[in-house]
């Protein structure tokens, strides 16, 4: 019954963030949306270079009066008008009504397309059913929500592996699956969810290995990575991961060294054709869309203020797991956020000093894991500091590794408070709880309601 209990939560948990969140609302979705829209037309949009001089670039005009109705995240809380929202489903704008564009440029052009392949499906059959443009975009949503219960049901199963205890990992689970951060990429129509759930799997796949790495292994990872590549180029964190398991494994023998090649030929193989097309399209084989996306106005710094701004930087990333939703000003609960975020960062540092010190080869996994995306988003956290670009490391990109951070959390405070771990994860959940309600109540619903 408890057990039941707990996955009851989670579901409610996002249920209430699925229904209640208007559409537009996550980050980047109305151009996600667009590539998905355009893929059902069998388009596949180039990344715009200047959307101020580009005679060719658009968001759609069905797309815009939505996005136009519904957008509140950016400034001043200005409120959703329902009625203008109300008015525009009465009209029946359906998919199959949109215009076909020539060409298409996007804003989100540089993404690799597999979720949106996904999305896709869910577009089409939408069209087939003929539905107004905002159940569109609630059925659209189902592809995130696809992802996004694949992934708790893996984190279930790595806590479940790595404590013993089913208790523990249920407790844990719900913690992980209904952060804010987490909820968020779960029912935002963008490549977040898709890239967790390899993430997930991933590690799972790890853990769960045998003590001798097959060919046949290889074959399944390299298929993961490939297609975490496929979903968003940050996937590409995954390779370092699995050429470190190879060699903590083999260590620098024939063997190891065949494996390796192996597998970075394979994931080169999958992901070759996406370096193609940019090739052809661009020039090189991987394109950003920094120039279009934020300005180049921070102060010039030498290489180690640039390392020091990027390490920095992870303060907002981790702050987000607080309960950030959106961004502007005024934002409440300041005291909140900050204490959250110091209390994260310490745990977590206890928790990875506590791993050290077990020296378990699960917990190398772990921290090799998270390392590896935590390093390539302090390199691109670097570059922005050497550009002069002021883009920051936002919450969504450490979600890959969020699981490993609660296994951090939760050892961390287990052995600061020498309070054991299946009661450590009560707290958690308890907590968990708390934010979810708070956040819920006093953020999100005044945002887009009161």
């Amino acid at each position: 019954m408890v057990r039941h209990l707990k996955l009851y939560l989670i579901v409610l948990a996002y249920l209430i963030y699925f229904i209640i969140s208007p559409p537009f609302q996550t980050p980047d979705e109305p151009e996600h949306y667009q590539i998905v829209y355009f893929l059902t037309r069998l388009q596949y949009p180039r990344l715009v270079r200047d959307v101020h001089t580009s005679t060719n670039y658009q968001l759609l005009g069905a797309f815009e009066k939505v996005f136009n109705t519904t957008q509140v995240a950016s400034e001043n809380y200005v409120l959703p008008d329902f009625e203008k929202i109300k008015k525009f489903v009465s009209q029946k704008n359906k998919a199959v009504d949109f215009p076909k564009v020539n060409n298409p440029l996007s804003k989100q052009g540089h993404q690799p397309i597999f979720y949106h392949a996904v999305a896709a499906a869910f577009f089409s059959v939408s069209t087939l059913l003929h539905l107004d443009m905002i159940t569109q975009y609630y059925v659209v949503r189902l592809a995130s929500s696809f992802f996004y219960f694949i992934s708790v049901y893996l984190a279930y199963l790595i806590l479940k592996y790595l404590f013993k205890k089913t208790d523990v990992a249920e407790n844990l689970t719900v913690f992980f699956a209904i952060n804010p951060v987490t909820l968020k990429a779960g029912i935002a129509v963008n490549p977040d969810s898709a890239l967790l759930f390899f993430s997930l799997l991933a590690l799972y796949l790890v853990l769960k290995m045998k003590e001798e790495i097959s060919p046949k292994f290889i074959l399944v990872y390299s298929f993961t990575s490939g297609f975490a590549m496929w979903t968003k180029f940050q996937g590409v964190a995954l390779v370092p991961f699995f050429v470190f398991i190879i060699f903590q494994k083999y260590k620098w023998t024939r063997k190891s060294i065949w494996y390796c090649v192996l597998y970075l030929g394979m994931t080169f193989l999958i992901i070759s054709p996406w370096f193609l097309l940019n090739l052809t399209r661009y020039g090189q084989p991987v394109i950003d869309n920094f120039a279009i996306m934020g300005k180049f106005n921070l102060p010039h710094y030498n290489l180690g203020q640039a390392i020091i701004q990027a390490i920095l930087e992870f303060r907002h990333t981790v702050m987000h797991y607080a309960g950030f939703w959106g961004w502007g000003e005024p934002y409440p609960f300041k005291i909140f956020f900050i204490t959250y975020t110091i209390l994260f960062i310490f745990f977590s540092f206890v928790g990875i000093v506590q791993i050290f010190k077990e020296k378990n080869n699960q917990d190398t996994t772990l921290l090799a894991h998270s390392f590896s995306l935590i390093l390539f988003l302090f390199s691109v956290a670097l570059r922005h500091k050497l550009l002069r670009f002021s883009g920051d490391i936002q919450g969504r990109y450490l979600l890959p590794a969020f699981i490993v951070f609660v296994i951090y959390l939760v050892k961390g405070a287990a052995g600061f408070s020498k309070i054991r771990v299946d009661l450590v994860s009560k707290y958690f959940l308890w907590f968990s709880l708390f934010q979810y309600y708070f956040i819920l109540f006093f953020i999100i619903i005044p945002k887009y309601y009161v």
